[in-house]
C-alpha cells in the first residue's frame, strides 16, 4: 500500500532557540540539525519513500512556549507538498522536548484498484468567511483516494483570524464547524460522523 509511519524525539541537547525576528533564511538551527538525518534514514528510507510522501504530522510538544523555535525549524524543512499537521502540548518523558510521528503514503504507486490516487490538498492562505487561512506551514487537509486526514484546527474567526470569546463552550464547536467545512471542500457530503479518529 505504500503506508507506514514513523517517531522522531528530541531532547534539550538538539534545541536552540530561535528569535521570532531572525531571518528564517540563515542556517537552520540545532533543534532541526538532528532531524534531517533521522527522517530520511528510518522507515521513510527503508520504504523506497521520501519526505514529500508524507501527509500527516502528529507534533507534540511539552511545553507551547517552544512553539515559535520549533516551527520556524520545521518550516525550513517541509518547505513544499505540505502535510497537514496536529500540534498539541502534553505530557513527554523528562528528557524530550517534543515529538512527531508522520503518516507517510506513497501516491503515485496503483493499489488494489489498480488507480493511482493522488493527493488533493486545499491551502486557504487568505482571510475569508468560510474556513479560518492557513497559520502555518501545513495543509488544511489532504486526500488520497477516499480517505482525507484533515489538520488541527483552533477556534479562529475566519473573518477577522482572532481567537473566540468563551473559552471551551464556544471554542469546541467552532473547531468543529472549521474541520468540517474543510471535509466538505474536498468531498461533499462528508460530516463528522464519517471521523475515524480524533485527537483533543
Amino acid at each position: 500500500m505504500g503506508n507506514c509511519s514513523c517517531e522522531v524525539n528530541c531532547n534539550e541537547d538538539n534545541i536552540l532557540a530561535l528569535k521570532e525576528e531572525e531571518d528564517q533564511n540563515e542556517t537552520p538551527p540545532l533543534i532541526w540539525k538532528s532531524l534531517t538525518p533521522l527522517l530520511p534514514n528510518t522507515t521513510i528510507k527503508s520504504k523506497r519513500l521520501e519526505l514529500k510522501d508524507i501527509i500527516l504530522v502528529h507534533l507534540y510538544l511539552k511545553n507551547m512556549k517552544d512553539f515559535s523555535s520549533i516551527n520556524s525549524a520545521y518550516v525550513t524543512t517541509f518547505k513544499h507538498c505540505l502535510p497537514a499537521r496536529v500540534c498539541v502540548e502534553t505530557v513527554l518523558p523528562e528528557e524530550v522536548l517534543f515529538s512527531i510521528d508522520c503518516l507517510i503514503r506513497q501516491s503515485d504507486i496503483k493499489i488494489d484498484d489498480g488507480l493511482f490516487h493522488p493527493k488533493e490538498i486545499p491551502h486557504v492562505q487568505n482571510i475569508s468567511h468560510w474556513a479560518p487561512a492557513s497559520i502555518g506551514p501545513y495543509s488544511q487537509s489532504i486526500k488520497v483516494g477516499e480517505v482525507m486526514y484533515p489538520a488541527g484546527q483552533i477556534a479562529l474567526i475566519p473573518s477577522t483570524m482572532k481567537l473566540v470569546s468563551g473559552r471551551i463552550q464556544t471554542e469546541a464547536p467552532m473547531s468543529l464547524s472549521h474541520t468540517l467545512k474543510i471535509l466538505e471542500v474536498l468531498h461533499r457530503g462528508t460530516g463528522l460522523h464519517h471521523i475515524l479518529m480524533a485527537h483533543c
